[in-house]
């Protein structure tokens, strides 16, 4: 049985598609969580969602086909291991289907893509290179 929860997301609802009506009695370490927040971002199974994702981020480019295929390798890893996605609703926790699974990890690949690098190390670089008269261009 698949049951919906409906979401507010940026004046659009999304539906997420549940596995089973059944609710979950506690997420585990290993269950990477849906939600914002502490509780969500420092869970373990989060955790390692990000790592599996920092690893893999490198060797994606801008292949669709590339990334999707990393983004199934990542969920079947967190699952083969135990863990599951798991997302609250009215209370109780319910495992997601693959697709959102997918779609969480394809989400992590899209905040990687779009992070800023760190400006400090940039401009500490930029400031011992203008203070030579020529530039370096070996």
């Amino acid at each position: 049985m698949k049951v919906s929860i409906k979401k507010k997301e940026k004046s659009k609802k999304k539906v997420i598609k549940l596995l089973s009506g059944e609710p979950i009695d506690q997420p585990s370490d290993r269950d990477v969580r849906f939600g914002k927040g502490k509780g969500s971002y420092n869970s373990k199974g989060n955790k390692k969602m990000l790592a599996l994702t920092a690893q893999y981020h490198p060797h994606v480019g801008n292949s669709y086909e590339l990334k999707m295929r990393f983004c199934k390798h990542i969920v079947e890893c967190i699952r083969s291991e135990g863990g599951r996605f798991v997302i609250r609703s009215n209370g109780k926790w319910y495992e997601v289907s693959d697709a959102d699974a997918i779609a969480k990890v394809e989400q992590q690949f899209r905040n990687r893509k779009n992070k800023t690098p760190n400006t400090s190390s940039t401009k500490s670089a930029n400031t011992a290179s203008s203070s030579s008269s020529e530039p370096n261009v070996n």
